[in-house]
Protein backbone atom coordinates (compact mmCIF):
# COMPACT_ATOMS: atom_id res chain seq x y z
CA UNK A 1 0.00 0.00 0.00
CA UNK A 2 1.50 3.34 -1.05
CA UNK A 3 1.34 6.45 1.10
CA UNK A 4 -1.27 8.14 -1.11
CA UNK A 5 -3.46 5.02 -1.12
CA UNK A 6 -3.24 4.70 2.66
CA UNK A 7 -4.17 8.36 3.15
CA UNK A 8 -7.20 8.03 0.88
CA UNK A 9 -8.34 4.79 2.58
CA UNK A 10 -7.84 6.24 6.06
CA UNK A 11 -11.41 6.96 7.13
CA UNK A 12 -13.79 6.12 9.98
CA UNK A 13 -14.18 2.34 10.02
CA UNK A 14 -16.61 -0.06 11.59
CA UNK A 15 -15.17 -2.50 14.10
CA UNK A 16 -15.50 -5.35 11.60
CA UNK A 17 -13.58 -3.32 9.01
CA UNK A 18 -10.79 -2.61 11.49
CA UNK A 19 -10.44 -6.32 12.22
CA UNK A 20 -10.57 -7.11 8.50
CA UNK A 21 -7.87 -4.58 7.66
CA UNK A 22 -5.83 -5.79 10.62
CA UNK A 23 -6.00 -9.38 9.39
CA UNK A 24 -5.12 -8.40 5.81
CA UNK A 25 -2.16 -6.31 6.97
CA UNK A 26 -1.02 -9.08 9.31
CA UNK A 27 -1.32 -11.71 6.57
CA UNK A 28 0.72 -9.63 4.09
CA UNK A 29 3.46 -9.12 6.68
CA UNK A 30 3.09 -12.41 8.55
CA UNK A 31 6.75 -13.40 8.83
CA UNK A 32 7.92 -9.86 9.53
CA UNK A 33 5.35 -9.10 12.24
CA UNK A 34 5.79 -12.53 13.84
CA UNK A 35 9.57 -12.06 13.95
CA UNK A 36 9.13 -8.58 15.45
CA UNK A 37 7.05 -10.03 18.29
CA UNK A 38 9.34 -13.06 18.66
CA UNK A 39 12.41 -10.83 19.14
CA UNK A 40 11.43 -9.77 22.70
CA UNK A 41 9.09 -12.71 23.46
CA UNK A 42 11.59 -15.58 23.13
CA UNK A 43 14.29 -14.00 25.38
CA UNK A 44 11.56 -13.06 27.85
CA UNK A 45 10.26 -16.63 28.06
CA UNK A 46 13.80 -17.98 28.45
CA UNK A 47 14.36 -15.43 31.22
CA UNK A 48 11.27 -16.70 33.02
CA UNK A 49 12.28 -20.35 32.52
CA UNK A 50 15.87 -19.91 33.75
CA UNK A 51 15.11 -19.70 37.53
CA UNK A 52 13.26 -23.03 37.35
CA UNK A 53 16.67 -24.74 37.48
CA UNK A 54 16.85 -23.67 41.11
CA UNK A 55 13.77 -25.76 41.94
CA UNK A 56 15.64 -28.98 41.07
CA UNK A 57 17.46 -29.51 44.43
CA UNK A 58 14.15 -29.14 46.27
CA UNK A 59 11.90 -31.18 43.97
CA UNK A 60 14.46 -33.89 43.15
CA UNK A 61 15.88 -34.29 46.64
CA UNK A 62 14.76 -37.94 47.06
CA UNK A 63 16.11 -38.92 43.63
CA UNK A 64 19.43 -37.16 44.29
CA UNK A 65 19.73 -39.00 47.62
CA UNK A 66 19.31 -42.32 45.77
CA UNK A 67 22.09 -41.32 43.38
CA UNK A 68 24.39 -40.55 46.29
CA UNK A 69 24.18 -36.75 46.17
CA UNK A 70 23.51 -35.64 49.72
CA UNK A 71 21.98 -32.16 49.61
CA UNK A 72 21.11 -30.56 52.95
CA UNK A 73 17.41 -29.91 53.41
CA UNK A 74 18.12 -26.27 54.21
CA UNK A 75 19.97 -25.85 50.89
CA UNK A 76 17.09 -27.43 48.97
CA UNK A 77 14.58 -25.17 50.71
CA UNK A 78 16.81 -22.12 50.10
CA UNK A 79 17.06 -22.96 46.38
CA UNK A 80 13.26 -23.27 46.25
CA UNK A 81 12.76 -19.84 47.87
CA UNK A 82 15.42 -18.30 45.62
CA UNK A 83 13.86 -19.85 42.54
CA UNK A 84 10.42 -18.57 43.55
CA UNK A 85 11.71 -15.05 44.14
CA UNK A 86 13.66 -14.96 40.88
CA UNK A 87 10.67 -16.35 38.97
CA UNK A 88 8.48 -13.54 40.32
CA UNK A 89 11.17 -10.96 39.51
CA UNK A 90 11.85 -12.24 36.00
CA UNK A 91 8.11 -12.53 35.31
CA UNK A 92 7.62 -8.90 36.35
CA UNK A 93 10.54 -7.68 34.25
CA UNK A 94 9.61 -9.88 31.32
CA UNK A 95 5.95 -8.85 31.49
CA UNK A 96 6.89 -5.17 31.43
CA UNK A 97 9.26 -5.64 28.50
CA UNK A 98 6.80 -7.76 26.55
CA UNK A 99 3.80 -5.49 27.20
CA UNK A 100 5.75 -2.42 26.07
CA UNK A 101 8.41 -3.39 23.53
CA UNK A 102 6.43 -5.80 21.31
CA UNK A 103 3.26 -3.63 20.96
CA UNK A 104 5.38 -0.53 20.32
CA UNK A 105 7.43 -2.35 17.67
CA UNK A 106 4.26 -3.61 15.98
CA UNK A 107 2.79 -0.08 16.08
CA UNK A 108 5.92 1.24 14.40
CA UNK A 109 5.96 -1.57 11.79
CA UNK A 110 2.21 -1.26 11.08
CA UNK A 111 2.57 2.49 10.57
CA UNK A 112 5.45 2.03 8.15
CA UNK A 113 3.68 -0.77 6.28
CA UNK A 114 0.32 1.01 6.22
CA UNK A 115 1.75 4.25 4.83
CA UNK A 116 4.00 2.52 2.32
CA UNK A 117 7.29 3.05 4.10
CA UNK A 118 10.13 0.55 4.05
CA UNK A 119 10.24 -1.51 7.21
CA UNK A 120 12.40 -4.28 8.59
CA UNK A 121 12.93 -5.91 11.95
CA UNK A 122 16.20 -4.08 12.58
CA UNK A 123 14.91 -0.68 11.45
CA UNK A 124 11.73 -1.08 13.50
CA UNK A 125 13.61 -1.59 16.76
CA UNK A 126 16.19 1.03 15.81
CA UNK A 127 13.40 3.61 15.57
CA UNK A 128 12.22 2.65 19.07
CA UNK A 129 15.52 3.47 20.79
CA UNK A 130 14.71 7.12 21.61
CA UNK A 131 11.43 6.10 23.26
CA UNK A 132 12.46 3.05 25.30
CA UNK A 133 12.77 4.67 28.73
CA UNK A 134 9.45 6.50 28.41
CA UNK A 135 7.83 3.35 27.05
CA UNK A 136 9.00 1.14 29.91
CA UNK A 137 8.11 3.86 32.41
CA UNK A 138 4.53 4.33 31.21
CA UNK A 139 3.75 0.63 30.84
CA UNK A 140 5.54 -0.24 34.09
CA UNK A 141 3.58 2.40 35.99
CA UNK A 142 0.26 0.98 34.80
CA UNK A 143 1.33 -2.60 35.60
CA UNK A 144 2.40 -1.54 39.10
CA UNK A 145 -1.01 0.09 39.56
CA UNK A 146 -2.76 -3.13 38.48
CA UNK A 147 -0.54 -5.17 40.83
CA UNK A 148 -1.27 -2.74 43.66
CA UNK A 149 -5.01 -3.20 43.19
CA UNK A 150 -4.61 -6.98 43.34
CA UNK A 151 -2.44 -6.85 46.47
CA UNK A 152 -4.83 -4.43 48.19
CA UNK A 153 -7.76 -6.72 47.43
CA UNK A 154 -5.84 -9.73 48.78
CA UNK A 155 -4.88 -7.85 51.94
CA UNK A 156 -8.48 -6.80 52.60
CA UNK A 157 -9.74 -10.32 51.94
CA UNK A 158 -7.42 -11.68 54.64
CA UNK A 159 -8.97 -9.26 57.14
CA UNK A 160 -12.64 -9.63 56.18
CA UNK A 161 -13.50 -12.99 54.56
CA UNK A 162 -16.56 -11.68 52.67
CA UNK A 163 -14.57 -8.87 51.05
CA UNK A 164 -13.58 -10.85 47.89
CA UNK A 165 -17.24 -11.35 46.95
CA UNK A 166 -17.83 -7.60 47.16
CA UNK A 167 -14.49 -6.29 45.91
CA UNK A 168 -13.75 -8.69 43.06
CA UNK A 169 -16.22 -7.11 40.61
CA UNK A 170 -14.93 -3.63 41.49
CA UNK A 171 -11.32 -4.79 41.19
CA UNK A 172 -11.92 -6.37 37.79
CA UNK A 173 -13.92 -3.34 36.66
CA UNK A 174 -11.04 -0.99 37.46
CA UNK A 175 -8.54 -3.38 35.89
CA UNK A 176 -10.64 -3.43 32.70
CA UNK A 177 -10.44 0.37 32.71
CA UNK A 178 -6.66 0.30 32.97
CA UNK A 179 -5.63 -2.89 31.19
CA UNK A 180 -8.36 -2.99 28.57
CA UNK A 181 -8.68 0.68 27.60
CA UNK A 182 -5.55 2.64 28.57
CA UNK A 183 -2.67 0.15 28.44
CA UNK A 184 -3.22 -0.99 24.80
CA UNK A 185 -3.02 2.60 23.53
CA UNK A 186 0.09 3.64 25.49
CA UNK A 187 2.71 1.97 23.17
CA UNK A 188 1.42 3.63 19.97
CA UNK A 189 1.05 6.96 21.78
CA UNK A 190 4.65 6.87 23.08
CA UNK A 191 6.07 5.56 19.80
CA UNK A 192 4.15 7.61 17.25
CA UNK A 193 3.42 10.79 19.22
CA UNK A 194 6.68 10.83 21.23
CA UNK A 195 4.88 11.47 24.50
CA UNK A 196 6.40 11.25 27.98
CA UNK A 197 5.44 8.82 30.73
CA UNK A 198 2.47 10.55 32.38
CA UNK A 199 1.42 12.52 29.25
CA UNK A 200 1.26 9.22 27.34
CA UNK A 201 -1.03 7.70 29.96
CA UNK A 202 -3.27 10.79 29.98
CA UNK A 203 -3.26 10.92 26.19
CA UNK A 204 -4.19 7.23 25.90
CA UNK A 205 -7.04 7.77 28.36
CA UNK A 206 -8.25 10.85 26.48
CA UNK A 207 -8.40 8.89 23.23
CA UNK A 208 -10.23 5.96 24.86
CA UNK A 209 -12.73 8.07 26.82
CA UNK A 210 -13.90 9.91 23.67
CA UNK A 211 -15.18 6.62 22.23
CA UNK A 212 -15.45 4.68 25.48
CA UNK A 213 -17.98 1.98 24.59
CA UNK A 214 -16.56 1.59 21.09
CA UNK A 215 -13.11 0.96 22.52
CA UNK A 216 -14.57 -1.30 25.21
CA UNK A 217 -16.48 -3.32 22.62
CA UNK A 218 -13.42 -3.61 20.38
CA UNK A 219 -11.24 -4.93 23.22
CA UNK A 220 -14.04 -7.32 24.22
CA UNK A 221 -14.06 -8.73 20.67
CA UNK A 222 -10.27 -9.17 20.79
CA UNK A 223 -10.63 -10.89 24.17
CA UNK A 224 -13.14 -13.36 22.74
CA UNK A 225 -10.89 -13.99 19.73
CA UNK A 226 -8.01 -14.61 22.11
CA UNK A 227 -10.13 -17.17 23.96
CA UNK A 228 -10.99 -18.97 20.72
CA UNK A 229 -7.68 -18.74 18.87
CA UNK A 230 -5.08 -18.91 21.65
CA UNK A 231 -6.64 -20.06 24.92
CA UNK A 232 -8.81 -22.82 23.40
CA UNK A 233 -5.88 -24.72 21.81
CA UNK A 234 -3.81 -24.04 24.94
CA UNK A 235 -6.41 -25.79 27.11
CA UNK A 236 -6.36 -28.78 24.77
CA UNK A 237 -2.56 -28.88 25.05
CA UNK A 238 -2.86 -28.64 28.84
CA UNK A 239 -5.30 -31.57 28.96
CA UNK A 240 -2.99 -33.61 26.71
CA UNK A 241 -0.05 -32.67 28.94
CA UNK A 242 -1.91 -33.90 32.01
CA UNK A 243 -2.55 -37.25 30.32
CA UNK A 244 1.06 -37.57 29.18
CA UNK A 245 2.55 -36.66 32.56
CA UNK A 246 0.19 -39.12 34.26
CA UNK A 247 1.56 -41.90 32.06
CA UNK A 248 5.16 -40.80 32.73
CA UNK A 249 4.95 -40.98 36.51
CA UNK A 250 6.47 -44.45 36.47
CA UNK A 251 9.32 -43.46 34.14
CA UNK A 252 10.29 -39.99 35.39
CA UNK A 253 10.88 -38.80 38.92
CA UNK A 254 7.79 -37.24 40.45
CA UNK A 255 9.73 -34.10 41.32
CA UNK A 256 10.82 -33.61 37.72
CA UNK A 257 7.28 -33.68 36.32
CA UNK A 258 6.23 -30.21 37.62
CA UNK A 259 9.33 -28.64 36.06
CA UNK A 260 8.74 -30.43 32.76
CA UNK A 261 5.03 -29.54 32.76
CA UNK A 262 5.77 -25.87 33.54
CA UNK A 263 8.40 -25.66 30.79
CA UNK A 264 6.09 -27.22 28.17
CA UNK A 265 3.21 -24.99 29.29
CA UNK A 266 5.31 -21.82 28.93
CA UNK A 267 6.59 -22.89 25.51
CA UNK A 268 3.08 -23.73 24.29
CA UNK A 269 1.81 -20.38 25.58
CA UNK A 270 4.66 -18.59 23.81
CA UNK A 271 3.95 -20.21 20.44
CA UNK A 272 0.19 -19.60 20.56
CA UNK A 273 0.51 -16.03 21.82
CA UNK A 274 3.27 -15.31 19.33
CA UNK A 275 0.90 -15.72 16.39
CA UNK A 276 -2.20 -14.20 17.97
CA UNK A 277 -0.57 -11.18 19.63
CA UNK A 278 0.91 -10.07 16.33
CA UNK A 279 -2.61 -9.82 14.93
CA UNK A 280 -4.04 -8.25 18.09
CA UNK A 281 -1.47 -5.47 18.30
CA UNK A 282 -1.82 -4.83 14.56
CA UNK A 283 -5.57 -4.36 15.04
CA UNK A 284 -5.05 -2.13 18.10
CA UNK A 285 -2.76 0.14 16.07
CA UNK A 286 -5.47 0.47 13.41
CA UNK A 287 -7.97 1.20 16.19
CA UNK A 288 -5.64 3.94 17.39
CA UNK A 289 -5.70 5.44 13.88
CA UNK A 290 -9.51 5.19 13.84
CA UNK A 291 -9.83 6.98 17.20
CA UNK A 292 -7.71 9.84 15.91
CA UNK A 293 -9.64 9.95 12.63
CA UNK A 294 -12.97 10.18 14.45
CA UNK A 295 -11.97 12.62 17.17
CA UNK A 296 -9.17 14.69 15.59
CA UNK A 297 -9.63 14.43 11.82
CA UNK A 298 -6.33 12.64 11.26
CA UNK A 299 -7.42 11.64 7.75
CA UNK A 300 -8.11 15.27 6.83
CA UNK A 301 -4.75 16.40 8.24
CA UNK A 302 -2.93 13.79 6.15
CA UNK A 303 -4.92 14.66 3.02
CA UNK A 304 -4.15 18.34 3.51
CA UNK A 305 -0.44 17.52 3.56
CA UNK A 306 -0.60 14.90 0.81
CA UNK A 307 0.22 17.47 -1.89
CA UNK A 308 3.49 18.26 -0.14
CA UNK A 309 6.42 16.00 0.58
CA UNK A 310 5.48 15.56 4.21
CA UNK A 311 6.37 12.47 6.21
CA UNK A 312 3.16 10.95 7.64
CA UNK A 313 5.11 10.22 10.81
CA UNK A 314 5.46 13.94 11.43
CA UNK A 315 1.71 14.41 11.03
CA UNK A 316 1.06 11.54 13.45
CA UNK A 317 3.40 13.13 15.97
CA UNK A 318 1.45 16.42 15.86
CA UNK A 319 -1.13 15.36 18.41
CA UNK A 320 -3.29 18.01 20.03
CA UNK A 321 -2.40 18.81 23.64
CA UNK A 322 -4.23 16.85 26.31
CA UNK A 323 -7.24 18.79 27.58
CA UNK A 324 -6.94 19.96 31.18
CA UNK A 325 -9.95 18.07 32.43
CA UNK A 326 -10.45 15.88 35.47
CA UNK A 327 -8.87 12.46 35.32
CA UNK A 328 -12.28 10.83 35.61
CA UNK A 329 -15.76 12.34 35.43
CA UNK A 330 -19.00 11.26 37.11
CA UNK A 331 -20.17 9.99 33.75
CA UNK A 332 -17.15 7.69 33.59
CA UNK A 333 -17.76 6.65 37.18
CA UNK A 334 -21.16 5.56 35.91
CA UNK A 335 -19.45 3.56 33.14
CA UNK A 336 -17.29 1.91 35.80
CA UNK A 337 -20.41 1.12 37.84
CA UNK A 338 -22.04 -0.51 34.81
CA UNK A 339 -18.92 -2.60 34.18
CA UNK A 340 -18.73 -3.56 37.87
CA UNK A 341 -22.39 -4.61 37.88
CA UNK A 342 -21.76 -6.65 34.74
CA UNK A 343 -18.70 -8.28 36.33
CA UNK A 344 -20.70 -8.95 39.50
CA UNK A 345 -23.42 -10.64 37.44
CA UNK A 346 -20.87 -12.75 35.55
CA UNK A 347 -19.24 -13.66 38.86
CA UNK A 348 -22.45 -14.34 40.83
CA UNK A 349 -24.75 -15.99 38.27
CA UNK A 350 -22.59 -19.12 37.75
CA UNK A 351 -22.28 -19.46 41.52
CA UNK A 352 -26.07 -19.25 41.98
CA UNK A 353 -26.62 -21.75 39.16
CA UNK A 354 -24.11 -24.15 40.69
CA UNK A 355 -25.77 -23.90 44.11
CA UNK A 356 -29.21 -24.36 42.53
CA UNK A 357 -28.08 -27.44 40.60
CA UNK A 358 -26.49 -28.89 43.74
CA UNK A 359 -29.70 -28.33 45.75
CA UNK A 360 -31.76 -29.86 42.95
CA UNK A 361 -29.51 -32.95 42.78
CA UNK A 362 -29.61 -33.38 46.57
CA UNK A 363 -33.40 -33.01 46.67
CA UNK A 364 -33.84 -35.63 43.91
CA UNK A 365 -31.50 -38.08 45.59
Amino acid sequence: MTTDTAIVSLRPLRLVEILDQGFRLYRRNFLKFTAIVAAPMIPTMLLVLAPMVLFAPFLLQDQLDEWGFQIPTSLGFFSFLTGTGLTILTSAIGGTVLQSLAPAAIARAVTDAYFGGATSIASTYRKLKPHLLRLFGAVGLLLVLILGLSLASSALSSIVPCIPLLLMPVQYGVMIFIQGLILPLVPPVVTLERQGVWPAIRRAWELARRRFWRMFGFMAILYVLNMVIAVGPFLLILIGLQLVTASLTEILNAGLLPILAAAITILATMLLQLFYMSFQWTSITLMYFDLRVRSEGLDLALQADATETVNPNEVLAQAPPVEKTSLITWKEVGYLAIICIGMFALYLIPMILAIGIAILVLSIS
